[in-house]
């Protein structure tokens, strides 16, 4: 979602603060916000939709509808939340 301003805001993101990036080089360095983040969500579901592959399912595909229906759900109801 992109506002006025040009800056996008994703609709769920992982740890924001305090996170511990590898570059190519090997230099450990920290790191924060959703620049960080997000792909680590991204490398979750890339696993997930491997696993997924493996076991001769479907890949989850786009995933916003699915997590708007649990929105509100158990999941979402224990600490999902900032």
């Amino acid at each position: 979602m992109l506002y006025r301003n040009g800056r996008g805001y994703p609709d769920i993101s992982a740890i924001a603060d305090t996170l511990l990036v590898e570059l190519q080089s090997g230099v450990p360095f920290l790191a924060a916000g959703t620049s960080a983040s997000a792909p680590v969500l991204g490398g979750l579901f890339g696993l997930i939709n491997a696993d997924r592959l493996s076991r001769g399912l479907p890949f989850l595909g786009f995933l916003n509808p699915l997590l708007y229906k649990v929105n509100g759900s158990l999941l979402m109801q224990r600490g999902a939340y900032d």
